[in-house]
């Protein structure tokens, strides 16, 4: 089974998150996979490379405050989202990210 290649390994996920836009309007996405350096975020239409959205979590408010990059969007039938990319995070927040994946993956 071929297998794409990342920098690191993703984790495959179905959580729902709230994402906020620089100009403070808001939609809830599913966060369909996730790994330390970004994750694919379900929907998004209208956002274009390069933007930032804030992503906070409804099951962990830890997570709460990670700010991503769009850094490529699809529209395309059966498949609408954007890949986006963290801003730096503190050790503390990539600690919530691992152990808050660890308790949702493989529901």
């Amino acid at each position: 089974m071929s297998q794409e290649r990342r920098g690191s390994e993703r984790w495959p996920a179905a959580v729902t998150a709230r994402i906020t836009l620089q100009n403070g309007q808001f939609f809830e996405s599913n966060i369909l996979n996730v790994n330390l350096g970004g994750c694919f975020l379900e929907g998004g239409v209208g956002l274009r490379e390069g933007d930032v959205v804030l992503i906070q979590s409804y099951f962990n408010p830890k997570l709460n405050g990670v700010y991503a990059q769009v850094i490529w969007v699809v529209d395309e039938p059966g498949l609408r989202g954007i890949g986006v990319r963290f801003q730096p995070m503190d050790d503390g927040q990539k600690f919530e990210i691992i152990r808050w994946f660890n308790q949702v993956v493989g529901r």
